[in-house]
C-alpha cells in the first residue's frame, strides 16, 4: 500500500466500522440466541472484526505514524494579566521566576 495516500486508512476503518455495525445488528436480531448456528454467526463477525483490526494495526506499524508538533508562542502579556487578576482577587503573589521573568 502506498504510504503517500490515506486511502488504506479509510479502507480499513470502514471495514472495521462495517463489522461493528454487523455486531450491533446481530445483537438486536438475536436477543436470545437459541442455536449453535446463531452463535456461530456472532463468532464469524468477531473473527472478521479481529482480522480487520489486525490488518489495520500491521499497516500502521509498517508505514509508521505521522508525527506533528505544534509550538505556540507564549503570550507574556496574557500571563502578566492573569497573574495581576489573581493577585487582586485571591491574594496570590507573582513568582517573578515563572511569570514574565527571564
Amino acid at each position: 500500500m502506498d504510504n503517500n495516500t490515506d486511502g488504506w486508512k479509510i479502507k480499513f476503518r470502514s471495514m472495521i466500522r462495517k463489522q461493528n455495525i454487523n455486531m450491533l445488528a446481530w445483537q438486536e436480531n438475536n436477543t436470545n440466541p437459541q442455536t449453535e448456528e446463531e452463535l456461530n454467526g456472532l463468532l464469524s463477525i468477531l473473527g472478521k472484526l479481529k482480522d480487520n483490526v489486525q490488518s489495520y494495526c500491521e499497516n500502521i506499524r509498517q508505514y509508521g505514524w505521522e508525527k506533528h508538533s505544534t509550538s505556540l508562542p507564549l503570550d507574556q502579556t496574557k500571563l502578566v494579566e492573569q497573574q495581576k487578576f489573581l493577585e487582586e482577587t485571591q491574594g496570590i503573589l507573582a513568582d517573578d521566576d515563572h511569570v514574565g521573568g527571564n
